[in-house]
């Protein structure tokens, strides 16, 4: 089963890269906004380059493009209850732009500018 997936979100903790055998994974979480007051929280996972590239240029908040696979992961749990999780396995993240390092900060009066 194919499932494609495309979205528009923010990141919602800043990607963590791992070593899997000889390549390379970097897991994130992304917020995308519905209709209304939905929104739709994402685990995903992207590999190789793009897992570098998300993890050296990206932080909590940024605002990204994910497009990817949706897949499961399933398990069971020490009880024995069969489990799964849907994940976004990502073939190509786009950096749309960074969250201001100062959003949420009252501005500065103009007297305190130094020059």
């Amino acid at each position: 089963m194919f499932q494609h997936f495309t979205g528009v979100g923010r990141l919602t903790r800043a990607a963590e890269i791992k070593d899997v055998g000889e390549y390379k994974v970097a897991e994130f979480g992304v917020a995308i906004n519905g209709f209304k007051d939905e929104v739709l929280f994402l685990n995903g996972k992207i590999w190789g380059k793009q897992a570098e590239s998300l993890v050296a240029y990206t932080k909590s908040g940024d605002k990204i493009l994910v497009e990817g696979d949706l897949k499961e992961d399933k398990w069971e749990d020490k009880e024995g209850n069969k489990r799964s999780k849907i994940y976004l396995n990502a073939k190509r993240a786009v950096f749309l732009e960074s969250k201001p390092a100062d959003a949420g900060q009252p501005a500065a009066a103009t007297g305190d500018i130094p020059f």
